[in-house]
């Protein structure tokens, strides 16, 4: 599965948690530079969209 935050910006490989409440925790392979909350971010099979949501938290690991 692959995901994007920015219109312009190429899909990048994720992973995608179900979590409760219809809310998922994406996971980018690599580091994505200026993810905020409020911010759309689309999810893709190929070049299938599968949906989408409203980032309500940037999680960094460490």
């Amino acid at each position: 599965m692959k995901a994007k935050v920015r219109y312009n910006q190429k899909e990048q490989p994720t992973t995608l948690y179900p979590l409760e409440n219809s809310c998922v925790q994406l996971i980018f392979d690599s580091p994505q530079r200026a993810v905020a909350s409020g911010q759309a971010v689309v999810f893709y099979d190929g070049d299938i969209l599968l949906g989408g949501g409203t980032i309500v938290a940037d999680v960094h690991s460490s």
